[in-house]
């Protein structure tokens, strides 16, 4: 296809990742401090948390749908915009209540990023690739959560949480740059599809009845769903619950980015000699060991670092091992629903990962116990959902 001949690079990729990622890591060094400035309770001041994510799955459904009917590049400079704009306003909200909208708007833009991306893969590399491009784009997705609380604890203890949200704009309006000048339109005029309802609810319903899609789908959004647990209650566990400093956890966040990142380097390795269905269950394996050292270390008495770094960084494999392949999956059906199936599994994600942060909010947040228990319980649940999807859609191939 005409489109074929151009492969984004892989610094416009981690361009994208950035975005998609740092509106949900960066800040969260400075929940604490934020519930200390609003006198909020921790609940409400998780609520950013949780209403980012479902503004950014709701969007998604809307924003790959549109990518499919007017392209990539719109798509992507428009989403890039909004949420340069909407982390400016959230560093001079002047309430809990204010910021919490204004994270409803940031995700809509931050959102794009990821989704756009992975329809842009999908367009430009042939089926055998495209598991190495999202392991590229998924490295590129563990690095940013990272290096973003490293930054955010810093930015916390010098300047306080506004500086969070300048920074976040500062990095949307550097990739928007950088956007506008090298990402070229990778969906020919006439692979474009329609917009209308009645064709969304027809690419829909084709999509949910798929029990791959369903299965890689699933797969994908409990993986994410454990990573924003991490994100939205690793630091009120051990920052509020053990004590450990905004910046010095910063450090202890390193931990599951870093697994995910090594995660997908495997994928990207091993993409050509295993499918992706035994990828995806080597991946469920090793988060079930990383689970059962995490629950360990607290039923042992010892809450020390070592009981949540390595932990954490296991479970990260397994979603490094999980997430690409299971994108892959996702889009690897009908070119011109690429950035439907994207958008929908990223919906699907988002809402999922967004239930599993509501409910972190309402357990005992004093012990690491009841969090490695939700992270356990997770696990057990995206691994029986995969595997019986994949069997039934297997008797139907």
């Amino acid at each position: 296809m005409p489109a074929a001949v151009y492969r984004p690079g892989v610094i416009l990729l981690i361009g994208f990742a950035a975005v998609s990622q740092i509106g949900g890591a960066m800040y969260t060094p400075s929940l604490p401090a934020m519930a200390k400035a609003f006198n909020a309770p921790a609940l409400s001041v998780q609520l950013t948390m949780t209403v980012y994510l479902i503004g950014y799955a709701v969007a998604q459904v809307l924003v790959g749908s549109l990518s499919d009917r007017f392209g990539r590049r719109p798509v992507m400079l428009g989403g890039l915009s909004l949420f340069a704009a909407a982390s400016v306003a959230g560093a001079f909200a002047p309430t809990i209540e204010a910021l919490i909208a204004i994270r409803l708007v940031q995700a809509c833009g931050a959102c794009v990023g990821l989704v756009v991306s992975r329809a842009i893969i999908r367009d430009c590399v042939d089926a055998g690739d495209a598991t190495r491009y999202m392991a590229y784009l998924g490295m590129a997705m563990g690095l940013m959560p990272a290096l973003s609380p490293l930054l955010g604890g810093a930015l916390q203890v010098w300047f306080g949480w506004p500086a969070n949200f300048l920074g976040m704009a500062a990095i949307g309006l550097v990739v928007l740059l950088f956007s506008a000048v090298s990402l070229r339109e990778t969906l020919p005029h006439d692979q474009r599809g329609g917009l209308g309802p009645g064709a969304l609810f027809v690419n829909y319903a084709a999509l949910l009845r798929n029990p791959a899609f369903v299965a890689y789908g699933s797969a994908t959004a409990i993986a994410t769903a454990i990573f924003f647990v991490f994100l939205s209650g690793g630091p009120m566990v051990m920052i509020g619950g053990q004590g450990v400093s905004p910046d010095v956890y910063g450090f202890y966040a390193l931990s599951m980015p870093s697994g995910f990142i090594s995660g997908n380097y495997l994928s990207s390795r091993v993409s050509q000699r295993i499918s992706l269905d035994r990828a995806i269950s080597y991946g469920f394996a090793v988060k079930v060991a990383g689970c059962a050292l995490l629950i360990f270390g607290p039923l042992a008495g010892d809450f020390g670092a070592t009981w949540f770094v390595l932990p954490m960084y296991l479970i990260g494999i397994g979603s490094g091992l999980i997430v690409p392949n299971g994108f892959a999956g996702v889009v690897r059906g009908d070119p011109a629903l690429a950035g439907t199936a994207s958008g929908l599994s990223g919906f699907v994600q988002m809402a999922t990962a967004a239930a599993a942060t509501v409910v972190m909010g309402a357990i005992d947040q004093s012990s690491l116990l009841p969090y490695a228990l939700l992270q356990l319980g997770l696990t057990l649940l995206g691994a029986v959902l995969f595997w019986q999807l994949i069997r039934i859609a297997s008797r139907k191939a």
